[in-house]
């Protein structure tokens, strides 16, 4: 089998809470390595990439400082280490360790932003996740909203303890539903023909690879810092943890 033919399956997609994993390495390229699966999120959406070790059977271990998905082969996920492995590891299997609580911030923050795009009608023209703060820019030449309202409408939301379930959709079946998506420009990716959806229960529905929490209430209370002019219709609303 070529380099090419090789795929990763995405273990954060289905089980997002999934801390450690028994994965093959199926190849090696430089300081990266690829495995057959990974519960390392690669960076995208505004979401980093994550971090990690691996540790193999002959104790042999590595640090896993970024993840990213293959800009050519899509399905191929490849994780950033500190110091290259040898080409005898090879079909070894190694023990994957997420950094879980950098992880954990991520994911309450990306379902946040999803609770944000509920209550700001206009489209997302950019997205930034950290472990301590996020934003989204919004195409909205004047500003319609206030940092005091934003704070309480979210934490509002977020007090319902909402669910949060994953869902997909063709992409013909979004050509017909063109309001699910938020992001002005950027085409959902489609991965096996399938577009990936995250459904928060009788507030939002959107395209979205990320990884999120099960319910809102997990996210905890949140401030909104700063809403920011960043062109003539850009406004940049960031929030952070209270």
């Amino acid at each position: 089998m070529s380099l090419h033919e090789l795929v990763t399956h995405p273990i954060y997609d289905d089980e997002p809470y999934s801390k450690t994993l028994e994965a093959s390495l199926l190849a090696i390229k430089e300081n990266f390595a690829l495995f057959d699966k990974t519960i390392f999120y690669p960076l995208g959406g505004g979401q980093p990439g994550d971090t990690g070790t691996l540790e193999f059977p002959d104790g042999t271990s590595r640090n896993v400082t970024n993840t990213y998905r293959d800009r050519e082969q899509t399905q191929q996920i490849w994780l950033e280490l500190d110091t290259p492995l040898s080409e005898e590891h090879i079909g070894l299997s190694a023990l994957q360790t997420l950094n879980w609580d950098r992880r954990y911030r991520h994911m309450q923050f990306h379902t946040c932003l999803h609770l944000l795009c509920a209550l700001v009608d206009a489209p997302v023209t950019g997205c930034n996740i950290s472990e301590d703060k996020a934003r989204l820019d919004f195409d909205l030449p004047e500003p319609s909203v206030t940092k005091e309202g934003i704070t309480e409408e979210l934490n509002a939301l977020i007090q319902k303890a909402a669910a949060v379930t994953p869902a997909s959709i063709t992409p013909e079946e979004l050509a017909s539903n063109t309001d699910l998506i938020k992001s002005a420009d950027v085409a959902p990716p489609a991965y096996n023909g399938r577009i990936r959806l995250v459904k928060i229960e009788g507030i939002d529905t959107q395209p979205c690879g990320g990884t999120h929490v099960k319910t809102t209430s997990e996210i905890n209370t949140v401030v909104c810092t700063k809403i920011k002019k960043v062109s003539k219709s850009n406004r940049r609303i960031e929030i952070s943890w209270r």
